[in-house]
Protein backbone atom coordinates (compact mmCIF):
# COMPACT_ATOMS: atom_id res chain seq x y z
CA UNK A 1 0.00 0.00 0.00
CA UNK A 2 3.01 2.17 0.78
CA UNK A 3 4.06 1.74 -2.53
CA UNK A 4 0.96 2.38 -4.50
CA UNK A 5 0.62 5.81 -2.29
CA UNK A 6 4.36 7.00 -3.10
CA UNK A 7 3.62 6.12 -7.16
CA UNK A 8 0.55 7.75 -7.10
CA UNK A 9 2.08 10.91 -5.34
CA UNK A 10 5.22 10.93 -7.70
CA UNK A 11 2.80 10.78 -10.51
CA UNK A 12 0.60 13.73 -9.24
CA UNK A 13 3.83 15.64 -8.57
CA UNK A 14 4.87 15.32 -12.59
CA UNK A 15 1.88 15.81 -13.62
CA UNK A 16 1.34 19.56 -11.78
CA UNK A 17 4.68 20.22 -13.02
CA UNK A 18 4.44 19.39 -16.85
CA UNK A 19 0.70 20.89 -16.72
CA UNK A 20 1.87 24.03 -15.24
CA UNK A 21 5.36 24.21 -17.32
CA UNK A 22 2.76 24.60 -20.20
CA UNK A 23 0.81 27.07 -18.71
CA UNK A 24 3.83 29.30 -18.21
CA UNK A 25 4.70 29.19 -21.85
CA UNK A 26 1.89 30.42 -22.66
CA UNK A 27 1.17 32.88 -20.43
CA UNK A 28 4.96 34.14 -21.32
CA UNK A 29 3.71 34.07 -25.09
CA UNK A 30 1.00 36.12 -24.55
CA UNK A 31 2.73 38.77 -21.79
CA UNK A 32 5.97 39.28 -24.55
CA UNK A 33 3.15 39.35 -27.33
CA UNK A 34 0.73 41.86 -25.56
CA UNK A 35 4.12 44.13 -23.80
CA UNK A 36 4.24 47.60 -24.98
CA UNK A 37 6.53 50.48 -24.63
CA UNK A 38 7.05 51.81 -21.19
CA UNK A 39 6.01 55.50 -21.67
CA UNK A 40 2.88 54.22 -23.32
CA UNK A 41 0.37 54.04 -20.35
CA UNK A 42 -2.72 52.66 -22.89
CA UNK A 43 -4.24 52.68 -25.84
CA UNK A 44 -7.66 52.61 -26.75
CA UNK A 45 -9.83 51.85 -30.05
CA UNK A 46 -12.80 52.04 -31.20
CA UNK A 47 -14.74 50.55 -34.58
CA UNK A 48 -14.97 53.01 -37.33
CA UNK A 49 -15.48 50.80 -40.71
CA UNK A 50 -15.12 47.86 -42.90
CA UNK A 51 -12.53 48.34 -45.78
CA UNK A 52 -15.11 48.62 -48.99
CA UNK A 53 -15.71 51.59 -50.98
CA UNK A 54 -16.04 54.41 -48.72
CA UNK A 55 -12.51 53.57 -47.34
CA UNK A 56 -11.13 53.81 -50.79
CA UNK A 57 -9.79 57.07 -49.88
CA UNK A 58 -7.76 55.42 -47.23
CA UNK A 59 -5.56 54.02 -49.65
CA UNK A 60 -5.52 56.48 -52.62
CA UNK A 61 -5.26 60.03 -50.49
CA UNK A 62 -3.86 58.68 -46.64
CA UNK A 63 -3.38 61.64 -45.44
CA UNK A 64 -6.50 63.91 -46.66
CA UNK A 65 -8.49 60.64 -45.73
CA UNK A 66 -7.65 60.06 -42.26
CA UNK A 67 -7.73 64.25 -41.35
CA UNK A 68 -10.85 63.63 -39.50
CA UNK A 69 -9.38 60.61 -37.37
CA UNK A 70 -6.49 62.61 -36.35
CA UNK A 71 -5.70 64.18 -33.39
CA UNK A 72 -2.87 65.44 -31.00
CA UNK A 73 -3.06 67.31 -27.49
CA UNK A 74 -0.91 68.11 -24.13
CA UNK A 75 -2.70 67.46 -21.23
CA UNK A 76 -0.44 68.45 -18.25
CA UNK A 77 2.17 65.51 -18.46
CA UNK A 78 0.04 63.11 -20.83
CA UNK A 79 0.17 63.26 -24.95
CA UNK A 80 -2.82 62.45 -26.54
CA UNK A 81 -2.87 61.38 -30.01
CA UNK A 82 -6.19 59.84 -32.00
CA UNK A 83 -5.55 58.38 -35.59
CA UNK A 84 -6.69 56.25 -38.26
CA UNK A 85 -5.67 52.43 -38.47
CA UNK A 86 -6.22 49.42 -41.10
CA UNK A 87 -6.31 46.35 -38.95
CA UNK A 88 -7.30 42.26 -39.06
CA UNK A 89 -10.65 41.76 -38.71
CA UNK A 90 -10.63 38.37 -36.92
CA UNK A 91 -7.38 39.49 -35.23
CA UNK A 92 -6.60 41.38 -32.27
CA UNK A 93 -4.72 44.53 -32.12
CA UNK A 94 -3.08 46.71 -29.57
CA UNK A 95 -1.63 49.82 -29.76
CA UNK A 96 2.08 50.46 -29.01
CA UNK A 97 4.97 53.19 -29.91
CA UNK A 98 7.95 53.62 -31.04
CA UNK A 99 10.74 56.72 -30.91
CA UNK A 100 13.36 57.83 -33.19
CA UNK A 101 14.29 61.03 -32.55
CA UNK A 102 12.01 63.78 -32.71
CA UNK A 103 9.66 61.43 -34.41
CA UNK A 104 6.99 59.03 -32.96
CA UNK A 105 5.68 56.19 -34.50
CA UNK A 106 2.03 55.37 -33.60
CA UNK A 107 2.50 51.42 -33.83
CA UNK A 108 -0.23 48.21 -33.63
CA UNK A 109 0.60 44.81 -32.85
CA UNK A 110 -1.41 41.24 -33.74
CA UNK A 111 -2.05 39.39 -30.11
CA UNK A 112 -4.09 36.57 -31.90
CA UNK A 113 -2.28 34.24 -33.72
CA UNK A 114 -5.30 33.33 -36.26
CA UNK A 115 -6.05 36.15 -38.71
CA UNK A 116 -7.90 36.44 -41.59
CA UNK A 117 -8.34 38.18 -45.17
CA UNK A 118 -10.57 40.91 -44.34
CA UNK A 119 -9.54 44.44 -42.72
CA UNK A 120 -11.07 47.42 -41.03
CA UNK A 121 -10.83 50.39 -39.64
CA UNK A 122 -10.46 51.27 -35.98
CA UNK A 123 -9.09 54.73 -34.52
CA UNK A 124 -6.72 54.38 -32.05
CA UNK A 125 -6.59 56.84 -29.03
CA UNK A 126 -2.88 56.56 -28.08
CA UNK A 127 -2.20 58.23 -23.88
CA UNK A 128 1.48 58.73 -23.74
CA UNK A 129 3.40 59.60 -20.95
CA UNK A 130 4.92 63.16 -21.75
CA UNK A 131 6.35 64.92 -18.71
CA UNK A 132 8.85 67.33 -20.63
CA UNK A 133 5.95 68.35 -23.31
CA UNK A 134 8.38 67.85 -26.06
CA UNK A 135 6.68 67.84 -29.83
CA UNK A 136 6.90 65.26 -31.68
CA UNK A 137 6.39 64.63 -36.09
CA UNK A 138 3.93 62.03 -35.72
CA UNK A 139 3.42 59.02 -37.99
CA UNK A 140 1.03 56.79 -38.25
CA UNK A 141 1.09 53.02 -39.37
CA UNK A 142 -0.13 52.06 -42.14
Amino acid sequence: MKRLTSYNFTLIAILTFVLSSCSNSTDKKLTEKSKTHERLIECKTKYVMEDGEEADGYHEEYENFIKDYFSEEQIADTLIVTTLIAVNTCGKTIGNIEFSGDTLFLKTRQTADELCASTMFEKFTYRIHNPDKKKYEIQSER
